[in-house]
């Protein structure tokens, strides 16, 4: 009789099992986040080179196309709230990448002398790389979780 009740008591005690974390790579799937990539890449690329410039700032925007799937690559993993729908998802990724791709942009300038600014994997790899202090919050993909646990703005809480 005491088996039964042990095994009562391990079971009643036991932590729930975990749900596997929701990604925006289960929610979009790989295809449409990359799709999603380069057109908010496209548009801020277009947005930049319209815009007017100021001295000692390059005159062109590009991109390197393969930084679009190292990017989507990261994303893929990042989590989302649990019951994300996929219209969520879009509007998420589009508004918390174009966050991410101005605030590359600005990394960069300081970065790069000349006329063309093109983002590729190295840039990307320095700006995921800063010191902590030095990160943002609310971009898409997020370098400074937990603060911002889905990498939707509002910034994140003050910490401490």
């Amino acid at each position: 009789m005491q088996i039964p009740v042990l095994l009562l008591v391990l079971t009643v005690s036991a932590p729930p099992a975990q749900a596997p974390a929701v990604t925006y790579g289960k929610v979009l799937g790989f295809q449409n986040v990359q799709k999603i990539v380069v057109e908010t890449l496209n548009k801020k690329v277009e947005a930049y080179n319209k815009a007017p410039r100021t001295a000692g700032t390059p005159e062109k925007l590009d991109f390197e196309p393969a930084l679009s799937s190292v990017i989507s690559e990261r994303i893929v993993q990042a989590e989302v709230p649990p019951e994300t729908t996929i219209s969520q998802a879009t509007r998420m990724l589009q508004e918390g990448f174009g966050h991410f791709v101005d605030n590359l942009v600005e990394f960069a300038k300081k970065k790069v002398i000349g006329p063309v600014l093109t983002l590729n994997k190295q840039l990307y790899e320095q700006y995921m790389g800063r010191p902590q202090e030095e990160q943002k919050c609310g971009e898409v993909p997020c370098n400074r979780p937990p603060c911002c646990h889905y990498c939707e703005p509002p910034p994140c809480k003050k910490e401490g």
